[in-house]
């Protein structure tokens, strides 16, 4: 009979407390992962928007939160209609000021408002 290589004992040891690392770092991973993390917001197009002065402009603006804190616009112009669904809004906006700030918003479960804004510059 051979005697015992004490080296088996110590590379099972170490392979047992990696393998035990993994798992905690998987397990952690999945728990932080699942929390809800912060919300984004997106306006379709691009940051400025080019508009007839006493035009109208649509725009869309989408969120990977449900907004059920609340959602919408902020804005100097004057909006003329707005459809909302759970995770998007939709506004259409007259455009009576040369260059103006557009800004959607939503409101998360726990208040923390994430906003995406854009410039509305009005052409002749």
């Amino acid at each position: 009979q051979t005697p015992p290589d004490p080296g088996s004992d110590l590379q099972s040891a170490m392979k047992s407390t990696a393998e035990t690392h993994l798992l905690l770092l998987i397990i952690f991973t999945g728990v932080a992962g699942s929390a809800e993390g912060p919300c984004e917001v997106t306006i379709l197009g691009s940051s400025q928007k080019y508009v007839r002065f006493r035009g109208s402009l649509s725009v869309n603006c989408t969120s990977t939160c449900d907004g059920s804190g609340g959602k919408g616009w902020e804005t100097g112009l004057k909006k003329d209609a707005e459809e909302r669904g759970a995770t998007w809004t939709s506004a259409t906006f007259s455009v009576t000021q040369w260059e103006s700030t557009l800004q959607c918003y939503f409101m998360d479960s726990k208040g923390n408002v994430i906003t995406k804004e854009i410039t509305v510059i009005a052409y002749p």
